[in-house]
């Protein structure tokens, strides 16, 4: 889903910083870097319309249920992938999409 989004309109915040960091498109495959966009429940509308259940999303950690409504835990910034020693993803390092520099990192 995040790498699919970085090379979608909306994903063209976070491809320019990694292009503008010098990692070559394969290296963005490789290694599964992806966007995550500005739209704060973009990822629950999309995982929702797969058939995934509240219930499942709400334990996954991807989303926050609360009574005013349901937010995507990532938004707004370029994602990396952590992955196991089978290469499954089992979480994720993400930086805070403040363009062009990324400033106020502190949730690494």
């Amino acid at each position: 889903y995040f790498y699919y989004q970085l090379h979608q309109p909306q994903g063209k915040l976070g491809y320019d910083y990694f292009r503008k960091r010098e990692l070559s498109d394969e290296t963005i495959r490789r290694f599964g870097l992806g966007f995550a966009n500005k739209t704060s429940n973009d990822l629950y509308q999309y995982l929702r319309s797969k058939g995934y259940t509240d219930e499942i999303l709400r334990d996954s950690g991807l989303v926050t249920m609360e009574e005013r409504g349901t937010y995507d835990k990532f938004w707004n910034r370029v994602m990396f992938p952590i992955m196991d020693v089978n290469n499954r993803v089992i979480g994720f390092g993400r930086w805070n999409s403040q363009i062009p520099e990324f400033p106020g990192n502190h949730d690494l």
